[in-house]
Parts: C-alpha cells; sequence; structure tokens
C-alpha cells in the first residue's frame, strides 16, 4: 500500500473557494530516480538550486580525495551514503 502526504499550496484570494484547490498529493518513501540519478533527476524535476547543491556535492567530494589521496573503498562507501540520503529524502524535496 502507497502513502501519500497532502500539502495544501494556499494563497490569500484562495482562502473560501474550492477546498480541493492547491491540493498536492507527493508519494512518501524512498526514490530509486533521485538515489540512481541524483543531479539528473533534481534538473529533470526543475529543481535548479537543488541540483547544484547535488552536482557540487559530488564535485567536492570527488576533488576532497584527489586532492587528499583516499582510497576508492572510502570514496565509493561516502559517494554511496550521499545517494542514500538524497534517495532518502528525494520526495520531499
Amino acid at each position: 500500500m502507497r502513502i501519500y502526504s497532502v500539502h495544501i499550496k494556499r494563497t490569500g484570494s484562495d482562502i473560501g473557494r474550492d477546498p480541493d484547490r492547491g491540493l498536492v498529493l507527493v508519494k512518501e518513501g524512498f526514490s530509486w530516480p533521485a538515489f540512481l540519478l541524483s543531479g539528473l533527476w533534481a534538473l529533470w524535476h526543475r529543481m535548479w538550486l537543488w541540483a547544484s547543491v547535488m552536482i557540487a556535492a559530488n564535485v567536492a567530494l570527488n576533488l576532497m580525495f584527489y586532492v587528499l589521496g583516499g582510497d576508492s573503498v572510502t570514496q565509493g562507501a561516502l559517494s554511496f551514503g550521499v545517494a542514500v540520503i538524497i534517495g532518502m529524502v528525494g520526495n520531499d524535496l
């Protein structure tokens, strides 16, 4: 069974009118597309700021390991951790 949260987008002129106007259903749970294709997924959904944050985080992580000379296992584990976090909050974004 899927669980959704209901968000109400109201402005001053919407109050007192159609009660279903401005309702948005957001699926709860893990977002596989956000996990697998984080930056591209955010660009596809027109989340420009979050896309730039995700891409900048990945670039900074890779640059940090290049400069510090870390091993590839640690780099892969941290990249996987960042991808899991993005997948967990993807639907909420």
